[in-house]
């Protein structure tokens, strides 16, 4: 009787473990079909946005070139090109859309590609800036920087990242404001580019999350909309030239964007520019 006793508080012990490691299984399970779920609503979510996003300006660029076509059937030159500047802006969207799902899709394979090389700071602001004035002539852009640096990175990427600040600051500034433009020397031989805006500000809680993926700033007015990647995505360039990044704003007084990024002396920059040269002449095919 007593082994019996034994053997049943054994098998009763058993099988009260085997209850514990059910319902801990069954809540782990529970939890990762909770996670599977979010993630499948972010994910319809995201692509609802981007189909949005998307169709709104191909049905803009529709209705804009048939207009200038019924315009310059009348003679109407003027008018005509002021269409196709608005068709042309929206194509512009559309291809920055495009490019920020193109990218975010790379970055989530482990797939941007990046191409370094040295080149002037200075040079690199101004051509970057007049590339994001002919988007917006009516918009003034000053740029205060007496710096003349070395940058080795790859130009097309944080020219990317600074045509983001920019647009961002435009769009969500009164178009009377202007946007500045200036730079500062960090220990450590960094330069660290700002861009400063006169808009409504950022609050505290919306600037822990504005560089994550898919964050959008919520707009009141709902006018400016967008896929909430541009900011991630300029977040990793800059991380992968081992930069720095981030915000400074206050409601009611604006917001500064700024990246910093290691510089190179003269002598350096010489030195990678010949090597890269080496390196092109050893790469390429003999005739």
């Amino acid at each position: 009787e007593i082994d019996l006793l034994v053997y049943k508080i054994c098998h009763a012990i058993s099988r009260y473990r085997e209850t514990l490691a059910f319902k801990a299984e069954k809540q782990s399970l529970q939890k990762e079909i909770g996670k599977l779920k979010q993630a499948d609503s972010t994910k319809e979510e995201f692509i609802s946005i981007a189909a949005h996003e998307l169709s709104t300006p191909i049905t803009s660029i529709n209705g804009y070139l048939q207009l200038a076509l019924r315009a310059a059937q009348k003679n109407g030159i003027e008018q005509t090109i002021h269409l196709l500047n608005k068709g042309l802006n929206q194509v512009n969207k559309l291809n920055r859309l495009a490019k920020d799902l193109l990218d975010s899709s790379r970055l989530q394979a482990g797939k941007m590609v990046y191409n370094f090389s040295v080149f002037n700071c200075a040079e690199f602001l101004k051509q970057t800036i007049e590339n994001v004035k002919y988007t917006y002539p009516e918009r003034k852009i000053s740029c205060v920087s007496d710096i003349e640096v070395l940058i080795e990175g790859d130009q097309e990427r944080l020219e990317q990242v600074l045509t983001n600040y920019l647009t961002n600051a435009l769009k969500y500034s009164p178009v009377t404001s202007e946007v500045i433009v200036y730079t500062k020397m960090k220990e450590g031989r960094q330069l660290s580019i700002h861009v400063k805006d006169f808009g409504p500000g950022i609050s505290p809680e919306m600037q822990h999350h504005i560089f994550q993926k898919y964050y959008r700033v919520k707009d009141s007015k709902n006018t400016h909309q967008g896929l909430g990647m541009g900011l991630f995505i300029c977040s990793q360039i800059i991380g992968y030239h081992q930069g720095e990044f981030g915000l400074e704003s206050e409601i009611g007084k604006g917001s500064i964007f700024y990246f910093s990024l290691p510089i190179k002396t003269k002598k350096e920059g010489l030195r990678a520019s010949v090597k890269s040269s080496i390196k092109k002449n050893q790469s390429s095919p003999s005739r």
